[in-house]
């Protein structure tokens, strides 16, 4: 039972902005899909995890870019899981590119009871023989993200139905990529994005409109989303990068 995964990816066009180069919700795509198709190999995966009445959910991911890759490029992925306490678990990402690191990632997982929806022992779920590695990932802990001292909220975001995932909620992923859309092209290549995270507080459902207010410095963008019932549904930091 290997306690990693490691493989090659292209960076394809779908992947890529205007200028050619990975966009942000790409690379959290990549890091978020390796880690169910690593997760599947290990035996917890979704289906295993569905036949025991539990599903996994994202707490929070942070990922940090120190190089986006260009179109064509080809760059490799390695992923793995820390030890898990008793109800949360961190995994972690790198992508390098002929052994230079391009990315640093680690989201926090969860265990939920499929119904009660109650936490549930991760320790339980990890394979009895796994033994995990001792190494950590190129990244600075998680933020504190303070959810007080927004501003009027500046636009609204409407879940569509390719935002849904399997649990029939907006994908983890799709969070990124509708909070990037909320910016101009011009927008985004003035802020250089390389530091992202977000911390998922509530569920949000497809036609939900969801508020979201900002807070900014010349270094920090905070977002908040707002379901329409006036619970936090996230809460996002973004790091400019105005070098």
């Amino acid at each position: 039972m290997k306690p990693n995964m490691t493989k090659r990816l292209a960076v394809t066009v779908s992947q890529c902005d205007s200028n050619g180069i990975m966009r942000m919700d790409s690379v959290f795509n990549a890091f978020l899909d390796m880690a169910s198709e690593h997760a599947q190999e290990l035996g917890m995966g979704s289906s295993s995890m569905k036949a025991k009445g539990l599903y996994w959910v994202v707490a929070k991911t942070k990922v940090h870019v120190e190089e986006f890759p260009n179109l064509g490029e080809a760059v490799d992925l390695e992923t793995w899981p820390k030890k898990a306490d008793r109800i949360r678990c961190d995994r972690c990402y790198e992508m390098t590119k002929a052994g230079k690191l391009l990315a640093s990632g680690r989201t926090q997982w969860a265990v939920l009871e499929a119904d009660t929806g109650k936490l549930h022992s991760v320790e339980n779920v990890y394979p009895e023989d796994l033994v995990c590695l001792d190494k950590e990932p190129l990244l600075d802990p998680f933020d504190r993200i303070s959810e007080k001292q927004f501003e009027e909220s500046f636009s609204v975001y409407r879940v569509c139905s390719t935002d849904i995932d399997l649990a029939h909620h907006m994908n983890n992923c799709a969070y990124v990529r509708a909070v990037l859309s909320l910016f101009s092209t011009e927008e985004l290549n003035a802020m250089k994005i390389r530091d992202m995270e977000i911390l998922y507080k509530a569920s949000a459902l497809e036609g939900d409109d969801l508020r979201i207010y900002k807070k900014e410095d010349d270094r920090v963008l905070d977002l908040k989303g707002e379901l329409p019932d006036g619970r936090t549904c996230f809460l996002v930091r973004m790091l400019k990068d105005r070098a």
